[in-house]
């Protein structure tokens, strides 16, 4: 199973550069992991898509629709959000060196893949992916 931010699931989902690798690796897999707030990000990225031009309301209605009914048919796994996962992320990060960079949603993300025991993280966000080793984490590439 591996485990994908909620940027690598949109990309799922839209036609961009690395969409198909993105679709083929999940497809490929023995199931694709997420934290449970990944739901929402997912639906914010259409929503942002469509504040910038690249999708129409009529292509976001319907890239929602599925997403939803992928959620339903459990092609998502989603693992909750605790408050021993808050925690982790919290010490984890008061460890970080003072160049690095994350964001408080990428460092549950990363938490949340490392108490579930992945060894990687599937994501296109660069910062996301530089804090990843901070966290016992391999980055996962598409090629």
């Amino acid at each position: 199973m591996l485990y994908f931010d909620a940027a690598f699931i949109a990309k799922f989902y839209l036609q961009e550069p690395e969409s198909e690798a993105v679709r083929a690796l999940a497809e490929n897999s023995a199931g694709v992991a997420s934290m449970a707030i990944g739901r929402l990000e997912t639906e914010l990225v259409f929503s942002r898509k469509l504040r910038e031009g690249a999708l129409t309301a009529a292509a976001q209605t319907a890239l929602i629709a599925q997403f939803q009914l992928d959620c339903e048919d459990g092609l998502w796994s989603w693992l909750p959000v605790t408050n021993e996962l808050i925690a982790a992320a919290q010490e984890t990060t008061r460890r970080l060196p003072s160049e690095a960079f994350v964001r408080s949603l990428d460092a549950l993300h990363l938490a949340c893949a490392r108490r579930h025991g992945y060894e990687r993280i599937y994501s296109n966000d660069r910062r996301l992916l530089d804090a990843a080793p901070h966290f016992g984490l391999q980055r996962g590439l598409l090629s």
